[in-house]
């Protein structure tokens, strides 16, 4: 079964914290699915100086943006990567006859620094319109499926979710300037469900908005911060139309990697796999970073792209400031599932949700469809849900559709990777104010996670527009010394 690709990260939820680092890092290298790494030319340890001037951590969109900025600058980079592959919680590998995103995937125009990467390397998009266009939509309304008339529940979905966000324009006038009006304070500890439980909405709206915010942070709506949605709202010009298509409708023609690829052919940088880093210790000149195999390197600067979950898992000498660690340990709430499955019939343009307290599955729709079966794309709450599991998937999404027969099934279980620690980031409501301190570099150690992003939080824009802010700033700094 194709689900064998990942067994390394399907646990039960009582062994979710058995995974070590170096156990994952092992099973990986022997069974995950690497995408191309290049490696570049290093001038390495020149005139008895640090190995280079830049090492970055991390090899997902923030981190490959990072180096070839810094690289392009004519500095001596290296990326170090704890994984085989490089794209962090982007994942472009074969399911069948094809390639599916296991992680991000979803971009849009509105998204300004990947749209300008797609346009740079003039990248091929496909469109998936069954995704904001379905011919059917099934709902679970206590434990039950209930067939929606589109043309009726829909538009008061679309409403509850335009009410919802009603006073986005005000809280966030600069959506790209996000702490430009004091506004957002006033709301800074509603969470997604008290801004809910506000509208008091009928009980099959109310389901099928708690399914689309829920789904969309990755968590219970108890739990995400109402700001992060509301960002996200006011970012996309506060309507629903351009909501709905950045989140499920455009994506690479050649996957994530594609522009990963680009990006690492660009600055020619140096790449190194299979490397997950132990310490970093400041020194007084530069910084000095131990792999967990031990060998070190040193470098003037050191750049931090890593999940922000993970940064309690790196030993820093001297330790980070109390707010960045107490942020990553106590983590950001994006955490869950996502898997493709094939149905052996032709179920059309379909559309699943239900609300967060049905864990497996809030949010699915049909990717392709035709006379040998429909390709469903699925998202759910429940991290230690058995993505590979051909029974239990059935079993899941029979609650939906009675004698539903499936063909196969594929995911990556995000939570169980000892180097994500989780899915896209949703902060919780109180650590939306940290996002300044959370940016701030502290010596020669920057910090440039998407998870701290100031415009795209969380998306694979917000990885790029760190990468390139930061790797440009670092660039600035060590190229005039």
């Amino acid at each position: 079964m194709l689900g064998e690709k990942t067994d390394l990260v399907t646990r039960g939820a009582g062994e979710k914290d058995t995974v070590s680092r170096r156990t994952f890092l092992v099973k990986a290298t022997a069974t995950t699915v690497a995408a191309s790494t290049i490696t570049g030319c290093s001038l390495g340890n020149v005139g008895g100086g640090p190995d280079y001037d830049v090492i970055v951590i991390g090899g997902g969109m923030a981190g490959v943006s990072a180096a070839r900025e810094t690289a392009k600058a004519g500095l001596r980079t290296v990326l170090l990567e704890a994984r085989n592959r490089l794209g962090g919680r982007t994942y472009f590998a074969p399911f069948g006859d094809h390639k599916v995103e296991l992680g991000a995937n979803y971009l849009y125009w509105l998204q300004p620094h990947i749209w300008a990467e797609v346009n740079r390397y003039q990248l091929d998009i496909v469109d998936t319109p069954a995704a904001v266009a379905p011919d059917r939509w099934i709902y679970l309304k206590n434990g039950k499926p209930v067939e929606a008339d589109i043309a009726t529940l829909w538009p008061k979905v679309d409403k509850a979710l335009t009410d919802y966000c009603g006073m986005s324009r005000d809280v966030f006038p600069r959506p790209y300037d996000t702490f430009f009006s004091d506004t957002w304070k006033q709301y800074q500890n509603l969470t997604i469900q008290d801004r809910i439980d506000q509208l008091n909405l009928e009980e099959d709206v109310r389901i099928n908005v708690n399914a689309i915010w829920s789904i969309m942070s990755h968590a219970a709506c108890k739990e995400g911060g109402f700001l992060e949605m509301l960002r996200w709202w006011a970012n996309l010009g506060s309507n629903s139309i351009d909501f709905n298509n950045a989140c499920s409708r455009y994506k690479l023609k050649d996957g994530t990697i594609s522009l990963i690829e680009a990006m690492i052919n660009d600055g020619n940088t140096e790449v190194r796999t299979s490397m997950p880093v132990k310490r970093i210790e400041q020194k007084s000149d530069g910084v000095q970073v131990t792999a967990e195999n031990g060998q070190t390197l040193t470098a003037r600067k050191v750049i931090i792209a890593a999940p922000l979950n993970t940064w309690t898992d790196f030993e820093f000498e001297p330790a980070l400031s109390a707010v960045k660690l107490r942020t990553s340990k106590e983590r950001h709430v994006g955490n869950g599932n996502k898997l493709h499955v094939k149905t052996k019939t032709n179920l059309g343009n379909i559309f699943l949700t239900a609300d967060d307290s049905f864990g497996p599955l809030q949010y699915g729709y049909t990717e392709s469809s035709g006379p040998e079966g429909t390709t469903l794309l699925s998202y759910g709450l429940d991290g230690s849900f058995d993505v590979n599991n051909l029974d239990t998937v059935q079993e899941m999404l029979r609650t939906f559709i009675p004698d539903l027969e499936l063909e196969a099934t594929f995911g990556y279980q995000w939570s169980f990777d000892p180097f994500s620690k989780g899915t896209w980031c949703t902060l919780r409501p109180h650590q939306f104010a940290l996002i300044p301190e959370l940016q701030k570099p502290e010596g020669n150690i920057h910090f440039a996670s998407a998870d701290i992003a100031t415009m795209w939080r969380g998306w694979m824009d917000g990885g790029i527009e760190m990468g390139v802010s930061t790797g440009q700033l670092i660039a600035k700094e060590l190229v005039k010394a």
